[in-house]
């Protein structure tokens, strides 16, 4: 036999030629190559053959089953019971089940086809300029792997790692390792308005607007601590906070019962200390919450840990009517003084009289 040649060995040792040199690498060999080993089967069949001999190699039959052998090794099975194919397996347990790496190499764009019997034909392009790309079988696309790597969900134009485009886009991040109640996150975009929500609970924990305003917890009423993972007030902040000013709701319209202090009252019962916090050792100067707490008690507040803090804004305004009292005791004074001061005056002047 020539090289590069196959033959049909029958029993009566007749050969039917064929030139193998066309089982080249790419698609088009492998098409032609398995139309070649289909006119085999059937010749074989014509001329009872036993085996199909490919110089070291054979297509024989195990039982029922087709196989295709080199060097003594089983290659490809077809099972005779449901035409199933097996790339080096024996048992493949779907149509084309390939035990190995497969690869598809062609000149032009490659496209790999996954039909579902339920909605139609989904695709999956292998692209070398676009990348990986997944199409629906309404023929639009869903996702896009670009070449660098870049992941699009709803855009073929993904412009960071993970570009993700819809109506009202959603994250999920979920937290798998906690048995019954898997915790879980979202990221949504809604109306200008980017959300985190954390186990879904029906609120927004934390809001971004579109015009930069950030809201905390806007739905579920919980607090926010920084520096601190027990936040006991609606901000709890535990460090230094530094700001340009600070504004408090004053508003006459949002208050009753008003009525006017006796600031000096207010204030000699409050006393002032030099200290230094426990934390850091940092030395600082303020007041005692239990000192204020028995002249002052609604300036102190208690949380649940049984820790006090002090109002000290609300201390300005008991300041203020110091001051005020203060100034007006000091302008008695000054007239009282210059009353005396006239008096005085005026016996000088009869003390030199009588003198004279």
């Amino acid at each position: 036999m020539k090289k590069n040649e196959m033959y049909i060995r029958d029993k009566k040792e007749k050969n039917l030629i064929y030139d193998k040199s066309g089982l080249t690498s790419n698609f088009t060999s492998i098409l032609r190559f398995g139309i070649a080993v289909a006119l085999f089967i059937f010749f074989a069949a014509i001329v009872n053959a036993a085996d199909v001999v490919i110089e070291a190699g054979k297509i024989g039959s195990d039982g029922d089953n087709l196989e295709l052998q080199t060097a003594g090794t089983t290659r490809i099975t077809i099972l005779d019971s449901d035409g199933k194919v097996g790339i080096a397996t024996s048992a493949p347990s779907s149509e084309l089940d390939v035990s190995g790496q497969l690869r598809i190499n062609s000149a032009i764009n490659d496209k790999i086809i996954l039909a579902g019997s339920q909605s139609g034909p989904h695709t999956v392009y292998l692209d070398n300029s676009k990348g990986i790309r997944f199409w629906d079988n309404l023929n639009s696309e869903l996702v896009r792997i670009t070449n660098t790597g870049d992941v699009g969900i709803g855009t073929a134009s993904p412009a960071v790692e993970l570009d993700v485009s819809s109506a009202s886009p959603e994250i999920r991040l979920t937290d798998s390792d906690q048995g019954s109640s898997n915790e879980f996150g979202k990221l949504r975009l809604d109306a200008g308005l980017f959300e985190i929500l954390i186990d879904d609970t029906g609120g927004t924990d934390i809001a971004i607007q579109s015009d930069g305003d950030i809201i905390l917890a806007p739905d579920t009423g919980g607090n926010v601590g920084i520096g601190t993972t027990s936040p006991a007030e609606k901000l709890d902040v535990n460090g230094n906070v530094l700001a340009v000013a600070y504004f408090y709701s004053s508003d006459e319209r949002l208050k009753t019962n008003i009525k006017p202090l006796d600031g000096l009252k207010i204030i000699s019962g409050l006393n002032g200390f030099s200290f230094d916090w426990r934390e850091n050792g940092i030395h600082d100067l303020g007041l005692v919450a239990q000192d204020v707490e028995r002249t002052l008690p609604e300036l102190v507040s208690t949380n649940s840990d049984g820790m006090k803090s002090v109002k000290y804004g609300s201390l300005i305004a008991p300041l203020i009517e110091s001051v005020k009292q203060l100034m007006e005791q000091n302008m008695r004074q000054n007239i009282r003084i210059g009353e005396l001061e006239l008096q005085l005056s005026q016996l000088r002047d009869e003390v030199n009289g009588l003198k004279k």
